[in-house]
């Protein structure tokens, strides 16, 4: 997806390019910055366009091990990817876990991004793996100034300031 865009303060149209695979994920609250995802494989990368300079504020690889987000939830000030990786048990765990052929456990990850500069702000991790199910989908929904983390099973509420601070959890 190639086009261009024409800031009204300035003489010249800026050129921009979202390629491989572009996909907008979503726009950030009260401001003119959308999240595009682009991929080639399971390659998968961010960037954050903003609109009204048509310039792209940042760029980075999906957060985590795994490459892929399972969900995307925006704030004015982050960006919340929510990733599941590959458990990785430890000696205490012992090797004989009965997991069914072809099963992997995973663990639920968040990643919050700064909207301005696209650094990690804080990472959170659930304390227990879970069986991966494709037969739903982890989504975020946004009512008002709050952010919901939805499963099929369960709802959160996500506050950017429990974030910002590195309190229950997050570090």
């Amino acid at each position: 997806m190639s086009g261009y865009l024409k800031n009204e303060s300035e003489s010249e149209a800026q050129r921009w390019s979202l390629s491989p695979n572009p996909y907008c994920v979503g726009w950030v609250p009260d401001s003119r910055k959308s999240l595009f995802s682009t991929s080639l494989g399971y390659d998968h990368r961010y960037r954050l366009i903003d609109w009204d300079t048509g310039k792209s504020l940042w760029d980075i690889p999906c957060p985590g091990d795994h490459g892929h987000a399972l969900a995307i939830g925006l704030t004015p000030r982050l960006v919340i990817f929510a990733v599941g990786e590959l458990y990785k048990p430890g000696p205490w765990r012992g090797t004989q876990l009965v997991v069914r052929e072809g099963e992997k456990e995973w663990i639920r990850a968040f990643y919050a991004i700064s909207v301005k500069d696209g650094s990690l702000v804080a990472r959170w991790q659930a304390p227990y793996p879970r069986r991966h199910s494709t037969d739903h989908r982890d989504s975020f929904l946004r009512l008002g100034d709050k952010l919901f983390f939805i499963t099929a099973h369960e709802v959160v509420e996500l506050s950017d300031d429990e974030i910002i601070s590195n309190s229950n959890g997050w570090k």
